[in-house]
């Protein structure tokens, strides 16, 4: 049997709750060859807080990874002295390690094996620890812990902690994966930074391009007013000059109408 194959047990029978742990390690044992029996038959039942963090990695595994990403995140803050950062991140820690210890409450209860507060405490230490370096965080990602974690200060005791490969081994995937996942949503906010700027050009085009279209309306509107306006001008000058017109055509029509009436009686005197 391979050390993959041996893990892969570990790794079913982490996932069992404590009390059913050493009688499926013996039987998984049994049938295996002298120097996998050895190894199998070496691994410790684990603490009931352990258990309930392999729970959450097998039952909650993205909770586990917003932990752990935000825990890479403190400590790129810590490494760059960026103290509104670290403010931010350790209140967003405090809610977060919290929230999944409380999660994972719940899901031991489901499991029909309800903890203590204490235990709940153990937990969120186990989940705090794990945020404090990549090894730790890959003992928690590992889903075979033992025991639970305590950082002090900066370092993280692992001796012991894993059951299986060593911790070395086991480290590599989770890693290699946390950083893809921040690869990734580099990217990602790289990208929707990109296509806001983009938008945003857009949107300045478009304005500008209304600005100028208004602008046009507002000087054709003027333009048409003032035509409005000397065409309004112009109808009153018409109108004086028509009733002038009108008031001389009068006067005119009545002279010749006097004229006409003394044609008339010169006529009559001449016969």
């Amino acid at each position: 049997m391979t050390t993959r194959e041996t893990d892969a047990i570990a790794a079913e029978l982490y996932g069992l709750i404590p009390t059913e742990f050493t009688a499926a390690r013996n039987a998984a044992a049994k049938s295996l060859e002298p120097a996998d029996r050895a190894v199998v038959m070496a691994f410790p039942r684990p603490s009931v807080a352990a258990w309930v963090v392999n729970l959450l990695v097998r039952q909650r595994p993205d909770q586990i990874d917003q932990v752990l990403e935000l825990g890479a995140q403190l400590r790129e803050a810590q490494s760059e002295l960026d103290r509104d950062a670290l403010a931010e991140l350790t209140r967003q820690r405090r809610q977060l390690v919290g929230a999944l210890a409380r999660n994972g409450a719940a899901l031991a209860d489901v499991a029909g094996k309800p903890v203590s507060d204490a235990v709940v405490d153990e937990v969120a230490q186990t989940l705090q620890a794990g945020m404090s370096d990549a090894d730790a965080a890959a003992a928690v990602r590992s889903g075979v812990l033992v025991r639970s974690l305590e950082a002090v200060g900066l370092s993280v005791d692992l001796e012991g902690a894993v059951a299986g490969s060593p911790i070395e081994r086991a480290r590599v995937a989770p890693v290699d994966e946390l950083e893809a996942k921040r690869a990734r949503k580099r990217a990602e906010d790289e990208e929707r930074r990109a296509e806001a700027q983009r938008a945003l050009e857009a949107a300045e085009s478009a304005h500008e391009k209304a600005e100028r279209v208004v602008a046009d309306a507002i000087r054709a509107r003027d333009a048409i007013a003032e035509r409005v306006d000397d065409a309004a001008r112009t109808l009153k000058a018409l109108k004086a000059e028509l009733a002038a017109a009108e008031k001389a055509l009068k006067a005119a029509a009545s002279t010749r109408n006097i004229a006409a009436d003394a044609a008339d009686a010169a006529r009559r005197g001449a016969r």
